[in-house]
C-alpha cells in the first residue's frame, strides 16, 4: 500500500501526499520512511492515449538520512550498519525495460557516483549511501546528456543521480523504498525523463 508521510501543513511541498505531482521541472512522489511502493509512469498524448517513446528515465537526490562509510561495493548495497535505523533511498526497475537506442549506455551514473547499484537477471537497483543536505534537491532547470554525462546538475546533484535506458516504451515501472524502521518522517521520489522522440508507432 501507499503510504506518504502524514503532515499537518496544506500546502505545495510542505508534508506527505501534498508533495505528489510536477515541482518546477521534475516530478515528486513523496513516501513515509520505512515503507515501499510500485510506481508505473505513463507516456500520453493530450488525449490521453499511450505513445511510444525512448530515451533515458532519470532519478534525483538518491540520497539518505545517514552516511554509510565506507561505502558498500556494488552487489552488496544492503551492507551499510550506520543506515540500520535510519533511511535509505533504493530504486528498483525491471531489467527487461532498459535498453539503449545505439551505442549510448544502459545506465547513466556519473563516474564519482555515491550510488551503489545492484543487478540481478530480474531486476537493476541504485542504492542511497550518502546523506543528503538539500543542496541536491533539482527543482528546475534544464537536463540533459552529454555522452554518459547528466548535465545542467552540479557536480553534487550528479552524484545522487542515475537513470537508465529505454526503447519504444509507453509504460515505465518502478519500485521506491525507504529502508529502515517506519519514521515520523517522509522523503520525496525526485525524476524526470530525457526523450529522444515522441513519434507513435503506426506498426
Amino acid at each position: 500500500a501507499y503510504v506518504p508521510f502524514s503532515g499537518s501543513n496544506k500546502c505545495k511541498n510542505c508534508d506527505g501526499h501534498q508533495n505528489n505531482g510536477i515541482l518546477g521541472t521534475v516530478g515528486q512522489v513523496n513516501l513515509r520512511n520505512g515503507n515501499n511502493v510500485d510506481l508505473e509512469f505513463e507516456f500520453q498524448y493530450p488525449n490521453g492515449n499511450l505513445v511510444q517513446v525512448s530515451g533515458y528515465f532519470i532519478f534525483f537526490d538518491i540520497d539518505a538520512l545517514c552516511e554509510c562509510n565506507p561505502k558498500p561495493a556494488d552487489g552488496d548495497c544492503g551492507n551499510c550498519p550506520a543506515c540500520n535505523e535510519y533511511g535509505r533511498d533504493v530504486l528498483r526497475f525491471p531489467i527487461d525495460q532498459v535498453e539503449a537506442i545505439g551505442d549510448n549506455e544502459d545506465i547513466v551514473l556519473a563516474d564519482a557516483t555515491s550510488i551503489c547499484t545492484e543487478d540481478t537477471p530480474e531486476e537493476f537497483s541504485f542504492w542511497a549511501t550518502t546523506k543528503g543536505d538539500g543542496t541536491d534537491n533539482p527543482v528546475s532547470g534544464s537536463f540533459g546528456l552529454a555522452g554518459n554525462v547528466l548535465t545542467g546538475l552540479t557536480t553534487q546533484q550528479r552524484k545522487v543521480a542515475g537513470g537508465f535506458a529505454f526503447t519504444d516504451k509507453s509504460v515505465l515501472s518502478t519500485n521506491y523504498e525507504i529502508t529502515g524502521p517506519e519514521r515520523g518522517t517522509g522523503r520525496n521520489l525526485v525524476f524526470s525523463a530525457l526523450l529522444f522522440n515522441c513519434l507513435p508507432n503506426f506498426g
